[in-house]
């Protein structure tokens, strides 16, 4: 629909089908509206802490001929809901650490079982590993190109104290930094990515061998071992692709 990025048409397609969902930071209202449309949905619940968007996201709303699928609230955050009203909520177009307090916020709502779509626009691993220590379940990763720009999406599911298995490994680093489901399900596009910041990283790595004084060698230590989750990373998907069959 107009007003819609692909990024944003994608964020929407992650939810599971026939969930109550709350589309917190809704703007005009684009995405509750391809939700809706497309019976992706039962209901919507499209929230904005900003009194204008959400008045063109209501006029947009009424426009799409919509109003008995989709409510409007005024809300900071999951605020302006009450548990058991939704399933699902997507949180996207904002900086990571605003989507953790946001998750934060709605502990009262999100109970077990309930489902994240998240599209975080930085600090993404920080995401991931808010989610691990957190009792959060990462189902499905994705990462697409838009507008020349790459973005992640992730579909995450809340399973709480009871049925949370914390799983310590070796590979956690890579894990919170480059996301398992991607890892282990390697795109063209995420394989492209890995090997253009592998790329990056060495040749930052040799600007700053010939850099002198304390923030110069402190520099270097964090990109060194940024380049070694990086080709950590890397063998990681080799050894997943060679195990592969031919039909796969």
């Amino acid at each position: 629909m107009a007003g819609l990025s692909e990024r944003m048409i994608a964020v929407a397609e992650m939810v599971t089908p026939g969930k109550r969902v709350a589309d917190i930071g809704c703007d005009h209202a684009y995405t509750a509206i391809y939700i809706a449309e497309h019976g992706i949905a039962s209901k919507v619940y499209a929230m904005d802490v900003a009194a204008g968007p959400l008045e063109i996201g209501r006029r947009n709303v009424r426009e799409a001929g919509l109003e008995g699928k989709i409510e409007l609230r005024l809300s900071n955050g999951f605020g302006a809901l009450a548990e058991g009203e939704t399933d699902a909520a997507v949180i996207a177009g904002m900086g990571g650490s605003l989507i953790i307090s946001i998750i934060e916020g709605g502990r009262e709502v999100i109970s077990p079982g309930y489902e994240l779509v998240l599209s975080p626009q930085s600090d993404i691993p920080m995401v991931r590993e808010y989610l691990r220590n957190n009792k959060y379940i990462i189902k499905q990763e994705i990462m697409i190109e838009d507008q020349k720009k790459l973005y992640n999406i992730m579909r995450v599911e809340y399973v709480g104290e009871k049925d949370f298995i914390s799983e310590k490994s070796d590979l956690t680093d890579i894990y919170d930094e480059y996301g398992k489901y991607m890892l282990d399900h390697p795109t063209r596009i995420f394989t492209d990515f890995l090997e253009s910041d592998i790329k990056k990283k060495k040749a930052l790595t040799e600007r700053l061998d010939s850099c002198v004084g304390d923030k110069a060698t402190e520099r270097l230590e964090i990109i060194r071992h940024s380049l070694h989750l990086a080709e950590k990373a890397r063998d990681y998907v080799l050894g997943v692709n060679h195990g592969k069959g031919e039909n796969d």
